[in-house]
């Protein structure tokens, strides 16, 4: 087989680069078109991962339990949060632990449904 057949093979072997042609500059602008446009979702999604980042946590109770960090405490209502890194996230705000952490998962359920609107 000379090199020519061999050249000719390659190309029937592959309809999808027959199809679109070579990668130029319409190529490259379409991917950067597409780049462009999910930026702003990833900015989306990104940010919840960085809203939601678990930090040490302890009962801000008064009948002496404080200081058992991250154990969650029957009857607590007040949770104090380590701030050393972290000055607010969500789970500090909204005081997201213990009974309430099931809640995450839903915030990140419905931060993906409304990219999806």
């Amino acid at each position: 087989m000379d090199e020519s057949e061999e050249q000719d093979t390659k190309k029937a072997a592959d309809p999808i680069s027959d199809a679109i042609g070579e990668v130029g500059k319409w190529q490259a602008w379409r991917v950067f078109i597409a780049f462009l446009v999910s930026v702003p979702g990833l900015c989306h999604i990104y940010g919840v991962v960085f809203s939601t980042v678990k930090t040490d946590y302890w009962c801000l109770a008064e009948d002496g339990t404080n200081g058992t960090r991250n154990e969650c405490v029957e009857g607590c209502d007040e949770y104090g949060f380590d701030t050393e890194f972290w000055a607010r996230t969500v789970l500090m705000e909204y005081q997201l632990v213990c009974d309430r952490s099931y809640l995450v998962g839903t915030l990140l359920i419905d931060n993906i449904y409304g990219i999806v609107l």
